[in-house]
C-alpha cells in the first residue's frame, strides 16, 4: 500500500507579524493505464522578501501536479523509461513557471515578486523520481535501512538567498532506486534535521525515524501519524526535542510523506550513533574556530612577541635607569671633588640623553599595546557568539 500526507503551517516568526504563510504543498494518488498506483507530490516555499511569493508558491506546486498527473495518464502506459519520466518533470517544471508569469501578468503584479522554490516527485512504490530548485529537500529511507539527502541545496551568495524556481539552469533531476518511504520538506524543517555540506549533509534521523519507518497500512494509520506530527507542531507534547523544534523553527513549516507500508514493515532494525554524531559536532566546531581563527591567531602570537619585546625594553630601561642612578652619584663625587683640567665630566652620562629620547617612545608603545589588548578580547567575544549561533 502506498500511505502519504503532506502538512503546512504558518511558522511563529511570520504569525508575529501578521504575515501570510509563504509555504505550500499538497500530495496525492493516481491510477496509470495499467491500473498501477503512483503517488505524486510536491512542496514550495515562496521567497520572504517578496511579496506575492505566497502566490508563486501555490502556483508551482498546484501546476506541478496538473502537468504531471495529466502527462502520466495520458501519455504514461508503464513507467519503464527514466528518460521520459524526468522529460516529463521538466515540462512540468516549466508549466509552473509559465502559469506563475500568466497569474502575475493577469493581476498586474511584478512577476519578481512570485519567486519561489519548488521540489516535485513521483513515487511508484520503489523508485522516485524528482524534480528540484531552491533550499528545501528530500530524503530517502532505502530498503536497507540507510537513509539520505538526495536534493542540493542551492542557497544565494548572500545569508538567507536562495535560488528560485526562474532559475532554470540549475533546476536538479533525478532517480533513486530501492526507496521505502521518503520525506520532503522546507528549509525550516530541513535545515533542523540535515546538515550543511560542511558536515556532509548529514541526516538527524531520531527526528525522522517516526515519519520514515511508522508502517501506515490503513487510512487510520494515515490519519494518527499525522496527527502525531501536527501536535508536536503546535507543541502540545512537550519534550526536549520539540521544545528545541520550536525555539530553533521560526520559519513556516512544511513536511511531506511517502511509503510503501509493505516495505516499511520489512526494514532492518536502524541505529543511531548518538556519541558519533556529538564527536563530529565537537570536530566540526573545532575545525571552523581553526578556519575562523587562523589569522587571527597569527596575529595574537604575533602579539606575544611584542609584548616578549615590550618586557625586554622595560627591563633595559630598567638597567638604564640602574646605570644612571649609579653615574649620577659619579658626577656629584665628580662635582664635589677638586676640579682638574685633566678631567672633562660634560658628557660622562650618556644614558641620560637616550633615557630622554626612548622613554616617550615606550609610553605610547605601551598605550598603543593596550588598546589592541581591548579590541581584541571584544572581537573575540564578538566572534565566538557569532559561531556559536552558527553552530547551533
Amino acid at each position: 500500500m502506498l500511505s502519504y500526507f503532506n502538512i503546512t503551517q504558518q511558522g511563529s516568526s511570520h504569525a508575529s507579524v501578521n504575515k501570510v504563510c509563504q509555504d505550500y504543498s499538497c500530495s496525492k494518488s493516481i491510477q496509470l493505464k495499467d491500473n498501477k498506483e503512483v503517488v505524486i507530490a510536491a512542496v514550495a516555499d515562496g521567497v520572504g522578501s517578496c511579496d506575492y511569493s505566497q502566490y508563486g508558491s501555490k502556483i508551482a506546486v498546484n501546476s506541478f501536479l496538473k502537468s504531471v498527473e495529466y502527462n502520466l495518464a495520458s501519455n504514461i502506459s508503464h513507467i519503464e523509461n527514466d528518460d521520459e519520466i524526468e522529460n516529463l518533470i521538466r515540462h512540468a517544471f516549466n508549466y509552473a513557471l509559465s502559469e506563475i508569469s500568466k497569474d502575475s501578468e493577469a493581476r498586474e503584479l511584478p512577476f519578481l515578486e512570485y519567486d519561489t522554490t519548488l521540489s516535485g516527485a513521483i513515487y511508484d512504490g520503489t523508485n522516485l523520481w524528482f524534480g528540484h530548485i531552491g533550499d528545501s529537500g528530500i530524503v530517502v529511507l532505502h530498503i536497507d535501512g540507510s537513509y539520505e539527502l538526495i536534493t542540493k541545496r542551492h542557497k544565494g551568495e548572500e545569508v538567507g538567498s536562495v535560488y528560485p524556481l526562474r532559475n532554470t539552469d540549475l533546476w536538479q533531476f533525478g532517480k533513486v532506486s530501492n526507496v521505502a518511504s521518503c520525506c520532503m520538506m522546507t528549509d525550516g524543517v530541513l535545515d533542523f534535521c540535515v546538515d550543511n555540506e560542511g558536515m556532509n549533509n548529514r541526516v538527524y534521523f531520531p527526528f525522522l525515524r517516526p515519519i520514515l519507518t511508522t508502517s501506515m497500512n490503513d487510512d487510520n494509520g494515515v490519519a494518527t501519524e499525522k496527527e502525531n506530527w501536527i501536535s508536536f507542531f503546535n507543541g502540545t507534547e512537550r519534550n526536549n526535542l520539540s521544545d528545541c523544534f520550536e525555539k530553533s523553527v521560526t520559519d513556516d513549516k512544511t513536511i511531506l510523506t511517502i511509503q510503501n507500508s509493505n516495505l516499511v514493515d520489512n526494514l532492518p532494525t536502524i541505529d543511531f550513533d548518538f556519541k558519533k554524531w556529538d564527536e563530529e559536532t565537537e570536530q566540526r566546531k573545532k575545525q571552523l574556530n581553526t578556519n575562523l581563527y587562523k589569522e587571527y591567531n597569527a596575529y595574537k602570537e604575533q602579539l606575544k612577541d611584542v609584548d616578549s619585546a615590550n618586557r625586554n625594553n622595560d627591563q633595559n630601561n630598567d638597567q638604564n635607569n640602574d646605570q644612571n642612578d649609579d653615574q649620577n652619584d659619579i658626577d656629584k663625587d665628580f662635582e664635589d671633588a677638586p676640579k682638574s683640567s685633566n678631567i672633562n665630566c660634560a658628557n660622562s652620562n650618556p644614558h641620560k640623553e637616550a633615557k630622554s629620547e626612548t622613554a616617550p617612545e615606550t609610553s605610547a608603545f605601551k598605550l598603543t599595546n593596550t588598546t589592541l589588548k581591548s579590541l581584541i578580547r571584544i572581537v573575540d567575544d564578538a566572534i565566538k557568539k557569532i559561531i556559536k549561533e552558527i553552530i547551533q
